[in-house]
């Protein structure tokens, strides 16, 4: 996935890097064929919505913004492992 679009990594958060695209309403689909273990979640305090998919070695984390543009980020095991605590969400295991 990291070899297949452009990652810049995402400041003071290691193992979290954030989509470089043109398209700010990219969907995620357009970043992994499959979705089906993508899981939804509206957050207190946060305005987001947030579209959690573990993937091998860590997950992608999404904020789909209330005007429709979209925030992708790319974590490792250790960064989506540490995101998901920060935003109350559990489980999130990768596979394997």
């Amino acid at each position: 996935m990291k070899a297949h679009w452009f990652w810049r990594p995402i400041n003071n958060c290691p193992g979290r890097f954030v989509l470089v695209n043109e398209d700010p309403c990219l969907p995620l689909v357009k970043l992994v064929p499959n979705i089906d273990e993508a899981t939804d979640h509206e957050i207190d305090g946060n305005r987001d919505k947030v579209v959690v998919l573990p993937i091998e070695g860590g997950g992608l984390i999404s904020y789909i913004r209330s005007n429709g543009t979209v925030l992708h980020t790319l974590n490792t095991d250790a960064g989506f492992m540490r995101k998901l605590a920060q935003l109350g969400i559990e489980g999130g295991k990768p596979p394997g």
